[in-house]
């Protein structure tokens, strides 16, 4: 059967009245704890995958863990799950770039599930520590093995699948700013929110995005390659509370549905695109200000979304064509310089391509001429971009951890000191020639 018939608007507008019934039981049980310090407590407890659930707990709570805590598969979906982590060994900062300059901002030019992070102020008051989570969100779904009970993702998932059922929980309770459902943004209703629409969309932000983002840097990919990373994302949306009928099966039908819902819920008029994608360039700029400026990061943003949407949406001042010629210049011959260099004294990685490269790159792109060689330096200044603002998020972080996190306005640091900051195999430690970066 064709899915497509399914995803009509009508159908669509009515999954964003849906929310998730299992984690929503569990959130229900979880806030009737009128002592808000266990609620935290527990949830950072969730952050450690042999922390035991207590047979104590709320019998709604227990029964949510227990009903999301096995991920049955075949061999042949193993095979596809182990496939996909080499896949993300191989591309693993390059994904996080994708993250920080298109699946984010994407997401943020759609005003409806963009209420839910300006409501929740998640993003504009702790925008390094919701920019970490996500980006170790990301590795634990990643890690060989993750889908396993001893494995990073399962326990990942449930906390994330429950924060958002909370976050639904206080959203739709909260009597000083009630949630409107049923107020209606270009034919879209609002719906409850984290809604199914939202999930899915979001989750193939992490997909389908980041394939197409992958693929206009020059990155050469396999059927094979796109297939596996779009069923690892396919697993972990089912496993998140999309329901089987939303969920795509293939890459064809998961283009599908974003592209409806895309033009659905891509929108000019957008009254938090601005503040938001605002916050996470101006984070983002702090950990990278050295050798590319904010202006350039919103330039990566705009190659990357093609969008035309984009400058109206999220702010962003629509370049001349003299901008765009020496926003070219400058991003492809000076934002990844050759004199930086780590604590220890040595050269960072990726840094082998000299001025002779960044000319020959930007004159093949002037007239349109792509080559292996010039795709070659726009990855690896990427990759060493992404690798740059990881490593100083990691370390402002561990600073206000040190610092203490409980000082005023001091932001708080969302992992375990003893642990490294964002968590990798040492394989992709080594593979990403990331030995002295402190992730």
């Amino acid at each position: 059967m064709d899915r497509t018939v399914l995803w009509t608007n009508e159908y669509l507008d009515k999954m964003r009245f849906h929310g998730d019934p299992v984690a929503d039981a569990a959130a229900e049980a979880l806030f009737q704890d009128e002592n808000q310090p266990n609620i935290f407590r527990f949830l950072k407890d969730l952050a450690r995958n042999d922390s035991p659930i207590s047979p104590d707990l709320d019998p709604r709570l227990r029964d949510y863990f227990e009903k999301t805590g096995t991920l049955l598969c075949t061999p042949e979906e193993e095979l596809l799950l182990d496939e996909s982590v080499a896949f993300f060994e191989n591309h693993g900062f390059r994904i996080l770039g994708m993250l920080f300059f298109k699946s984010l901002p994407t997401g943020y030019m759609c005003e409806q599930p963009s209420k839910v992070l300006h409501e929740t102020k998640l993003l504009v008051e702790q925008a390094t520590r919701r920019v970490l989570e996500t980006a170790q969100f990301i590795f634990d779904v990643s890690n060989p093995g993750w889908y396993k009970p001893e494995g990073s993702g399962i326990r990942a998932i449930q906390k994330v699948r429950l924060m958002h059922a909370g976050m639904r929980h206080m959203i739709l309770k909260d009597l000083e700013q009630p949630w409107d459902k049923n107020s209606v943004k270009e034919g879209v209703p609002n719906g409850v929110p984290i809604n199914q629409v939202d999930k899915v969309l979001t989750c193939q932000l992490f997909s389908l995005a980041v394939l197409e983002g992958l693929k206009k840097m020059g990155v050469k990919l396999s059927p094979r390659e796109e297939e596996v990373h779009f069923f690892h994302w396919r697993v972990v949306g089912l496993m998140l509370g999309i329901e089987e009928e939303l969920m795509p099966n293939t890459l064809q039908e998961g283009w599908y549905l974003q592209n409806q819902i895309y033009n659905r819920q891509i929108n000019t008029v957008n009254q938090y695109g601005k503040t938001l994608n605002d916050a996470l360039m101006d984070v983002i700029a702090q950990h990278t200000g050295k050798f590319i400026d904010r202006e350039r990061l919103q330039d990566v943003e705009v190659f990357f979304i093609e969008n035309q949407k984009i400058f109206t949406s999220l702010g962003i001042p629509e370049p001349t064509f003299w901008d765009k010629f020496k926003s070219d210049i400058i991003l492809h011959l000076i934002s990844a310089k050759d004199n930086h260099h780590d604590e220890s004294g040595g050269k960072l990685p990726m840094r082998k391509h000299g001025l002779l490269d960044r000319v020959f790159h930007f004159i093949s792109k002037l007239f349109g001429y792509e080559t292996e060689k010039s795709n070659a330096f726009k990855m690896d200044a990427f990759e060493f971009l992404c690798k740059t603002i990881l490593a100083s998020m990691t370390k402002s972080q561990e600073a206000a951890a040190a610092g203490g996190s409980n000082a005023p306005g001091a932001p708080a640091a969302p992992f375990v000191k003893t642990k490294p900051a964002v968590e990798g195999e040492v394989t992709l430690i080594r593979k990403w020639e990331l030995e002295g970066w402190n992730i």
